[in-house]
């Protein structure tokens, strides 16, 4: 028989920082600013990107700031709550941990049940004898 050996491939992801939605909302933001500039030129005829870009009509500004701003509030909103949960989810999985610290090197034999007397969880005491 030959010796097999398996190698597993890296799986390479994009860098994520902090505050990574937040960035993607800026993007979305200022992408939406060149699409409603390339609207007001191709579409409307009016002027040319360039000058749509930097330099647009003042109710155009507020327009476009108004959605942008909201696409970036929204993003901080998100980020908000992911980190939020992502901090939950690493405390409970940290008492979850303590817990079945305390279960496995507790003396005294514990044993969990349900409402229908089904066996949750046990030490490994427990396990082994017969119930």
């Amino acid at each position: 028989m030959s010796n097999s050996t398996t190698t597993s491939i890296p799986i390479l992801r994009p860098p994520r920082g902090k505050y990574h939605i937040v960035w993607l909302g800026c993007c979305v933001g200022v992408l939406y600013w060149i699409f409603e500039s390339a609207l007001h030129v191709f579409a409307l005829n009016d002027g040319d990107l360039l000058g749509q870009i930097l330099t647009p009509d003042p109710h155009e500004v507020y327009k476009r700031l108004l959605f942008a701003f909201s696409f970036i509030l929204f993003s901080i909103y998100a980020q908000f709550f992911i980190t939020r949960i992502k901090k939950l989810k690493d405390s409970l999985f940290k008492q979850e941990e303590e817990f079945y610290l305390i279960l496995d090197n507790n003396p005294v034999g514990i044993m969990l049940v349900d409402t229908e007397t089904r066996r949750l969880t046990s030490q490994h005491l427990i396990s082994r004898s017969s119930i």
